[in-house]
């Protein structure tokens, strides 16, 4: 998977070969996907140094890019952010709407779909062995 950062740089999936990775599909109109941030961030700060990482993919158009920095800001999330103003990446992995989280393993693969909430807390505790 490639994409662009909210800053317009190149993105490459591969760079974060061999860590365990969160796609996390989300809208700057999507309340549930906000509502979720600081959850997500803890787990971030938790599992980050043994090898979590957290992508977030904005889905929206070229209007939500200033909203989305101003979420991001507003909530200190330190992880990388790419947009989709195209849909393209979303519809690559099957995204319904949003939020849409997939887990992957250290290899790329898929293995957790709805990944949020108590169901990723969990699986993150399994797969870093607590």
């Amino acid at each position: 998977m490639t994409g662009t950062t909210l800053n317009d740089k190149p993105f490459d999936l591969k760079s974060f070969r061999e860590k365990i990775v969160l796609l996390d599909f989300w809208s700057t109109t999507c309340a549930p996907c906000i509502a979720k941030m600081p959850e997500l961030k803890e787990l971030h700060e938790k599992y980050h140094a043994r090898g979590f990482e957290v992508v977030g993919i904005l889905v929206g158009n070229e209007a939500s890019k200033a909203r989305a920095v101003e979420i991001i800001e507003s909530r200190g999330l330190p992880w990388l952010q790419l947009h989709d103003l195209q849909g393209e990446l979303h519809q690559k992995f099957h995204g319904q709407g949003v939020p849409h989280c997939l887990l992957l393993d250290r290899e790329g693969r898929v293995i957790l779909i709805h990944a949020r909430g108590e169901s990723l807390a969990r699986k993150l505790a399994e797969l870093f062995a607590e």
